[in-house]
């Protein structure tokens, strides 16, 4: 497990500027900053399989992760939950922004994409498509389902919990509005 390293120092001021352009320009998701780390370093080369638990991580780990395969094998999987769906905010970088993230596969042994639409728009970027693993989002219905132990309704509220880029707010303040006995 690895952590993210919310301190600063003088070290991490180029890194938090590659991460802005990644960020801002490329809308890429990068937190070398928080990444870089000997712990980190430590823990990543020593590993022989990792699990990148989504794009974030992924594009992060992505310059040590190069060094560290041309050393050692190690296996390594990602789960995307948005990385294809993202809006460009500067179309004329789409070429560049594609260019990443066909290295961050490249360099993975597998890439599970959690949504259909994401999944064929996958496809559509990379040549091989043997990586691409298609592992739709379930839903945990055991959990769902009423008991005497637990149910969500008697404390009258609920809590909207994700971190997909294409949430619809508009139907969440709708859906609130309908609801107004809850919280």
């Amino acid at each position: 497990i690895i952590e993210l390293d919310e301190n600063s120092n003088l070290i991490k001021i180029p890194l938090v500027f590659i991460d802005k352009i990644f960020n801002k320009f490329l809308n890429l998701p990068m937190n070398l900053s928080k990444i870089l780390s000997f712990k980190n370093l430590k823990v990543l080369y020593g590993s022989d399989y990792l699990f990148l638990v989504n794009e974030t991580i992924g594009l992060s780990v992505l310059p040590i992760l190069i060094i560290i395969k041309m050393i050692k094998k190690v296996n390594v999987s990602l789960f995307v939950m948005g990385l294809y769906s993202k809006e460009k905010k500067y179309k004329s970088l789409t070429g560049i922004h594609n260019a990443i993230i066909k290295l961050l596969v490249f360099f993975m042994d597998n890439v599970f994409i959690l949504g259909k639409g994401e999944y064929e728009i996958s496809k559509s970027i990379h040549s091989k498509t043997n990586k691409l693993i298609f592992a739709p989002f379930c839903i945990d219905e055991t959990f769902w389902v009423q008991d005497n132990n637990f149910y969500p309704s008697k404390n009258n509220q609920i809590i909207f919990v994700g971190n997909d880029g294409n949430r619809d707010y508009e139907m969440i303040a709708s859906i609130a509005k309908e609801l107004r006995n809850i919280n």
